[in-house]
């Protein structure tokens, strides 16, 4: 009676950790994973002509948005957040010895 109840124990205990760690496992692949968002914005600033061999210049700025987080970070306390300028500076001119 007290050898079955024993290996009733022992059953339960094993189906309980099996359980906890498929539980573990779902969790881990599902909700622990990282959301993350690219955004990407190319803004014209200003063309202007010039007098040189360089007929028309262009600035550019392009502004990068990235952003990752997890679905459980409720206040943000474990986001990342980048924000990049980069400026640019183009030049369209004539090659006059063609």
């Amino acid at each position: 009676m007290i050898r079955s109840l024993i290996k009733q124990y022992i059953v339960f205990g094993l189906l309980l950790i099996a359980i906890s760690a498929g539980m573990w496992f779902y969790m881990k692949n599902h909700y622990f994973e990282a959301i993350k968002a690219e955004n990407t914005t190319i803004v014209l600033e200003k063309i202007k002509t010039v007098t040189k061999l360089i007929s028309v210049e262009g600035q550019f700025s392009e502004l990068y948005n990235y952003k990752e987080s997890y679905d459980y970070d409720f206040f943000n306390l474990f986001s990342k957040k980048i924000i990049l300028r980069v400026n640019a500076k183009v030049s369209v001119g004539y090659d006059f010895e063609k």
